[in-house]
């Protein structure tokens, strides 16, 4: 399980979660220790090979980037940002 801590949408903070890694952009970030950047979300899952969209709230994103934190050399957790609009982030 992967706790998920500091969600905000819309302004306001989420309660906090716990949810399989498995099939998640940020299980896949962890396991292969490895950023992940989709810049149109819809087309870059299914160029890269990644599993379907399983958010936690309700934006419906468009584009996002997931990054590994570390811990002695080790990922051990992972941060994530998400934009409506495609082409967000580099």
């Amino acid at each position: 399980m992967m706790p998920s801590r500091y969600l905000y949408e819309t302004g306001h903070e989420r309660e906090p979660e716990e949810s399989p890694m498995k099939d998640t952009l940020a299980g896949i970030c962890i396991e292969r220790d490895q950023a992940i950047l989709l810049r149109d979300a819809d087309k870059d899952r299914t160029r890269l090979g990644l599993p379907e969209r399983n958010a936690w709230g309700t934006l419906q994103e468009r584009s996002l980037m997931v990054a590994p934190l570390r811990l002695g050399g080790k990922a051990v957790g992972a941060i994530s940002v998400q934009s409506a609009r495609a082409n967000a982030y580099d």
